[in-house]
């Protein structure tokens, strides 16, 4: 007997429905939201499904998302989908396509010749927002939301604040730390103006700059 799952991804109209032979009590545990970080940007590409017991069939003309196109399903043993296994507690889905989530709202139409030049230290003449849409997911008269989103290697980041007593002024940065008994040279990476701003994370969802060196294939 086939068993039909609907999820919705709301504000933005996406539908994603699935009909596909489950294993017997086979139950969504969480539907969890992957943001990866490419070098234009971050952006939620990854669905993850989590069941309470293994499937072990996962076909792609099983799922269907309104509004976006599908680029890969499989079955995978752990969240972050991988690798592909024959049976696992996580669906993998990969999205085509998906847009940047970080967005720069300008205060203002921006001056071909500013007089002022950005000062360090300044407000910035822009404000940035991460946008991460709402998930809603509907099994028959049940209807779950997203658990949450994950960010891999950013969250692998420590969040400090640097404090200059002379000067009367605080810097906050991330650090990533490598799990190596190696003596590992110091990587300093500077971001431009353009994710200056209160969201301090924005430094590491504009690109690669910094999560190149924290990348598991990075040398």
């Amino acid at each position: 007997m086939l068993a039909r799952r609907e999820f919705i991804l709301a504000g933005t109209g996406l539908l994603l429905s699935l009909s596909m032979p489950l294993l017997a009590q086979a139950r969504v545990k969480e539907v969890v939201g992957i943001v990866h970080v490419f070098g234009d940007g971050a952006r939620l590409d990854t669905l993850s499904i989590a069941y309470d017991t293994k499937i072990s069939k996962a076909r792609k003309q099983d799922y269907q998302v309104l509004g976006c196109v599908l680029q890969e399903v499989y079955i995978s043993q752990d969240i972050w989908g991988a690798n592909h296994h024959a049976s696992g507690h996580f669906v993998i889905l990969k999205l085509k396509e998906a847009k940047p989530l970080l967005e720069s709202i300008q205060h203002h139409k921006p001056q071909a010749h500013p007089k002022r030049k950005f000062i360090a230290g300044g407000k910035p003449e822009h404000t940035l927002k991460l946008q991460i849409p709402t998930m809603l997911l509907k099994i028959k008269d049940r209807t779950l939301g997203l658990a949450r989103v994950s960010y891999p290697i950013v969250e692998d980041f420590k969040a400090f604040v640097f404090e200059d007593q002379a000067l009367q002024r605080t810097l906050p940065y991330h650090l990533f730390i490598p799990q190596s008994k190696e003596k590992l040279p110091l990587v300093l990476f500077m971001h431009d103006a353009g994710v200056v701003g209160d969201l301090k994370r924005a430094t590491l969802l504009q690109g690669l700059g910094a999560l190149i060196w924290a990348h598991p294939g990075a040398p």
